[in-house]
């Protein structure tokens, strides 16, 4: 869907749709690591502590100010995704 302008919740304006398709990748690629880990027999606790997400933290996310939001960003996406793949929706 071609866009004039997203307002995200936080941020600049965005005039495309780079940023969605960030989020999107973000949302895919954390849900498959949790899958394979839990898979794996890991639990939830296990994953937040050694899930490697470094290659996806880029764009407004690369900003070093954002530690702290990255840091609970990725435990509350991981905690979510741990749960929709064990069937316990959100």
């Amino acid at each position: 869907m071609p866009v004039v302008a997203l307002v995200p919740g936080h941020g600049p304006v965005q005039r495309d749709h780079a940023y969605t398709r960030q989020v999107r990748e973000l949302l895919e690629r954390v849900t498959s690591r949790v899958e394979a880990m839990a898979r794996e027999g890991k639990t939830l606790e296990q994953i937040q502590a050694s899930l490697e997400a470094s290659d996806l933290r880029k764009g407004v996310w690369a900003d070093p100010a954002l530690d702290e939001d990255w840091k609970v960003t990725m435990t509350t996406l991981i905690e979510r995704a741990w749960r929709g793949v064990r069937g316990q929706g959100g």
